[in-house]
């Protein structure tokens, strides 16, 4: 038996080693190295035109970011910016309100249309200002007693004028001494030194009345000057466009520099507020251009009757009666209501409530029903 096991493992072993030296050593093509390089490629002319004309990639231009609409509901505008109209300087108010442009059509029987008590001949026509009124930039909306002001310009202007005058009449007698003294000297020894000397004395006192006058004139214009900046602040001014919030004084009242007369609200600048959702934050920037488009609250009409849902409207369902359909409408909050909205000539529109216990969520609406009698 074990010998012919080792009979069987000497043929085994010998039939190896000869698959080992029938085995080709360089693959089982049976061909060298060199002989298993590629093949050499065919060339550009070899290959002949391309089917088809190489174009250039296309030009893509690069991200800008999110392209769709971010919309952000229910947003707040809000209007932070004031200014408070205060009293420049210690006075009466004459009036508040803003004179009318020259020219202006007004009906003289309007009560806001007001006069300055000195406007004898009502030429100078104001529209009293009220709370919700709008203002503008620059625009008068409050004006002050100010006669006594008016006083003192008045009489820096005839000061002004008497100056002229005076220069005037000092200048015109400084010559006729000066041509009377050119004729004295011409004429040696008809004349005595003394009387020369009385001259030309004269003659220096007409030059400093000039002197004199000239410096009263300059004192008389600057106290015009003055005179008309306190005249200015003697008409309040808006300093923004806006509304008229809050009037705080009424006319005739004294008011000291710096107490407030009313508030003006700034529509200029406005700050909406919302709530972004996450996802699109990264999408916004700072500088951003943002329309607002406002959202106003509108009642019901009334047109068809007085009628209206307090919640939600679930449904709506029109009748198929010909020439007079009805319209039956249902809400959450547990009514619905049958429209008749084609009346006959001559009928007003009318409507009935039916009341649920509950919230409709659907109606229906037969094909033909009897039209009630109205």
């Amino acid at each position: 038996m074990v010998r012919r096991w080792v009979v069987k493992s000497v043929v085994g072993l010998s039939c190896l080693g000869m698959a080992a030296c029938t085995q080709n050593p360089f693959g089982t093509s049976g061909k060298s190295p060199e002989a298993a390089k590629p093949e050499k490629l065919p060339t550009k002319e070899e290959l002949g035109q391309p089917i088809y004309k190489a174009e250039p990639p296309e030009n893509i231009p690069p991200a800008r970011g999110i392209e769709e609409q971010i919309t952000v509901p229910n947003a707040v505008v809000r209007l932070d910016k004031k200014q408070t109209v205060p009293a420049q300087l210690d006075a009466y108010i004459e009036m508040i309100g803003t004179p009318l442009p020259p020219g202006t059509a007004y009906n003289p029987t309007d009560r806001d249309i007001v006069f300055d008590s000195r406007d004898a001949e009502k030429k100078n026509p104001f529209r009293r200002l009220r709370e919700g009124d709008r203002v503008a930039v620059g625009q008068q909306v409050t004006q002050f007693n100010d006669l006594e002001i008016l006083v003192q310009i008045e009489s820096s202007q005839r000061t002004v004028v008497t100056c002229d005058q005076g220069i005037k009449m000092a200048k015109k007698g400084a010559s006729l001494i000066e041509k009377q003294l050119v004729l004295m000297e011409g004429v040696k020894g008809a004349v005595s030194t003394v009387e020369l000397l009385n001259l030309q004395a004269t003659l220096a006192r007409y030059e400093e009345n000039v002197i004199t006058s000239e410096r009263e004139k300059v004192k008389a214009e600057g106290d015009e000057k003055r005179g008309w900046a306190l005249h200015s602040k003697h008409r309040a001014r808006s300093e923004v466009n806006g509304i008229v919030t809050k009037i705080m004084r009424s006319p005739g009242e004294f008011l000291k520099a710096g107490e407030p007369i009313m508030e003006i609200l700034a529509t200029d600048e406005q700050l909406v507020e919302g709530n972004l959702d996450a996802k699109d934050a990264w999408a916004v920037l700072p500088g951003m251009r943002v329309t607002v488009e406002p959202a106003t609250p509108v009642g019901p009409d009334l047109k068809f009757g007085s009628i209206d849902h307090r919640l939600d409207v679930t449904g709506v369902a029109v009748t198929a009666h010909p020439g007079r359909p009805l319209v039956v409408s249902a809400s959450l909050d547990g009514t619905a209501a049958v429209w008749d909205i084609f009346p006959p000539a001559g009928k007003p529109p009318t409507q009935l409530r039916l009341q649920h216990p509950v919230g409709v969520r659907s109606v229906p609406a037969p094909a033909r029903r009897p039209v009630p009698s109205t």
